[in-house]
């Protein structure tokens, strides 16, 4: 099942996915989405964020969430138009706000309005969007990967350091005398500082 907490600007994450037979679907609530088809969060913190269906998760069942099939306009790009700033936030959430907690209906969808250039540029700023985003999504992960190197190596070196595998004093005698790791000082003169503070 997609619910609100499983669309993430733009995207279908995974996380938190609750697995249902669709078979205990209730007779007459047309909740198996097909691909292209577009969810759009109706409530809570969500509200007003969305995603397309990609081809994985055609047949899922939709949560409570609205759920809108383009016609007449490309879905890629009806699908980066709603999350548009002037769809999106002027028009979406500000419409969600006239209730205590944040809520969407098909109605207050249906009337956003969407600028729709020709069916060829659609497709074209579609097509576009995707390649920039996911070229922005692999700079993302392999930052995201950075880290979790960094965090690793720092981890064993810690470890290295007090199981007394590297003596730091050989690695105080390695740093560069210029530059933002530069040391203006002997050993002795760290210890006494220490003293000092301690």
């Amino acid at each position: 099942m997609l619910r609100a907490t499983n669309i993430c600007r733009g995207e279908i994450v995974e996380k938190d996915m609750v697995y249902v037979d669709p078979k205990e679907v209730p007779i007459g609530r047309n909740a198996l989405l097909a691909q292209e088809e577009i969810l759009v969060v109706r409530s809570g913190a969500y509200t007003a964020d969305s995603a397309i269906v990609p081809q994985e998760y055609s047949g899922a069942v939709a949560g409570y969430d609205l759920v809108v099939a383009a016609t007449g306009v490309s879905p890629r790009f009806l699908a980066f138009a709603l999350l548009a700033g002037y769809v999106r936030d002027d028009q979406l959430i500000v419409a969600s706000l006239r209730a205590a907690q944040p809520h969407l209906n098909a109605e207050e969808l249906g009337v956003a309005l969407v600028l729709l250039p020709s069916w060829q540029d659609q497709v074209a700023i579609a097509e576009y969007l995707d390649t920039v985003t996911r070229q922005i999504q692999t700079t993302i992960t392999h930052g995201r990967r950075q880290i979790e190197l960094l965090g690793e190596y720092r981890n064993r070196l810690i470890a290295d350091v007090v199981s007394g595998k590297i003596d730091v004093r050989e690695v105080a005698a390695a740093l560069p005398d210029e530059g933002p790791f530069a040391y203006k000082g002997t050993l002795d003169e760290v210890r006494r500082f220490h003293k000092k503070q301690g």
